[in-house]
């Protein structure tokens, strides 16, 4: 039994039933700074270096617990403040009852795991988390919560008590476990998983806690605000996207859905280039150009949504339509553009004679895609500028090709 119990990490004792002490290994030894000989008889005031006024002003529920313990007639776990020199312990301590061939209670025996430690890194953990600038989450390997920092709480308007214990599936449940009090939209981008509020971005990034063997003890996960950073993304996306001048979008926006987005049947690309345009800039410069530019890119906006124009380069232009079935409706669209050119542009600068010339390609088959229809579209361009400009020309998807001017 001494060899067992001494070869044990932990503190270990056997205790009669009035408190004194029977037997102890060296770990207790060690942690009451006494020897074997000195303990076994005594009680607990004087192994453990109290008198009964410190031990009822303290912490301490050693005895309270031996109580328990012969009451119940069971095994019991206990957290328990020790006194060890002049320093506190936090101990994980299981008593058990000892029985006579009777039945009878005549003691107890008790194993004690001293905490202090992990108490302590639970206490610097606490604090890191909560001195860290954004939302923390810490779950177990279950991801059941352990704790949440304050700005967790204030972030998203939580109870850190109603948090502990509950399953943090927030990623597929956002809006109806953890996230009550505001509406936050989940959405994934190709570095991981945003949170989206009306005024907030939140980027969360996850992390596996791993113990000293490296095995899975939990999860952590940080709620970092990128607001700022995603506005300012948004921008750049935004200014790489859109033509300086006409604020239209510009021929790399264009590129981008062509390449993007499916060439759907009934699918239409006008291309408008500016006649004699050249001559407005040799002969009134080119701020006098930039302002025939602006003027045309207003009216193209008049008569259809921005989100299908694009500025090709220069003075060329393009309008993706989508679902169109009726070939007058495109030649009403290009008369009028044409007729409004020349009412509300040309005339603006009368000192040059400027026109607009069109090309239109339809997509009249399942087959085709962007990259063709672009190219009968400047095809059919080429078509009204040899035809004498100011006019426009179709190109469907089955080869036919007609002219028509103003």
């Amino acid at each position: 039994m001494d060899t067992l119990i001494d070869n044990l990490p932990d503190l270990i004792w056997f205790k009669d039933a009035r408190g004194s002490h029977l037997k102890v290994n060296h770990s207790f030894c060690q942690a009451v700074n006494k020897t074997k000989s000195q303990i076994e008889g005594r009680g607990h005031y004087y192994v453990w270096d109290l008198d009964p006024d410190e031990y009822a002003n303290g912490e301490y529920v050693c005895l309270e617990s031996e109580e328990i313990v012969l009451n119940k007639k069971e095994t019991c776990l206990f957290d328990e403040t020790v006194k060890c020199g002049t320093e506190l312990r936090k101990f994980k301590t299981f008593k058990s009852p000892i029985f006579d061939a009777d039945g009878t209670v005549i003691g107890t025996v008790g194993f004690a795991h001293d905490v202090t430690d992990l108490q302590n890194l639970i206490v610097e953990l606490n604090i890191l988390i909560e001195s860290l600038p954004f939302a923390v989450l810490v779950t177990d390997k279950n991801r059941n919560i352990t704790t949440a920092n304050q700005r967790f709480v204030d972030t998203f308007m939580q109870d850190r008590e109603e948090l502990v214990g509950k399953n943090a599936d927030f990623l597929m449940n956002v809006t109806k476990t953890l996230f009550k009090s505001k509406r936050w939209i989940i959405e994934r981008d190709e570095e991981g998983i945003l949170l989206l509020s009306e005024k907030s971005v939140l980027r969360v990034h996850e992390e596996k806690l791993l113990d000293v063997f490296r095995v899975l003890a939990g999860y952590i996960y940080l709620y970092m605000d990128i607001t700022l950073e995603q506005q300012r993304k948004n921008t750049l996306l935004i200014d790489a996207n859109t033509d300086y001048l006409t604020k239209l979008n510009n021929r790399r926006s264009l590129q981008d859905f062509m390449r993007k987005t499916p060439c759907l049947p009934n699918t239409v690309l006008f291309l408008a280039d500016l006649d004699n345009f050249k001559e407005v800039n040799d002969r009134l410069g080119h701020p006098e150009g930039d302002k025939v530019l602006v003027a045309f890119s207003n009216l193209l906006k008049q008569l259809f949504s921005s989100e299908n124009l694009f500025r090709l380069g220069g003075d060329e232009f393009g309008i993706l339509l989508h679902h169109i079935e009726d070939k007058k409706t495109l030649k009403n669209y290009a008369e009028q553009l044409l007729s409004d050119f020349k009412e509300k542009v040309a005339t603006r600068f009368s000192d040059v004679k400027i026109s607009l010339s069109i090309g239109i390609a339809i997509n009249s088959c399942q087959s085709s895609d962007f990259g063709t229809l672009f190219k009968r579209a400047d095809m059919a361009l080429y078509e009204s500028k040899k035809s004498g400009k100011n006019a426009f020309t179709f190109w469907d998807g089955y080869g036919d090709i007609s002219s028509e001017g103003i």
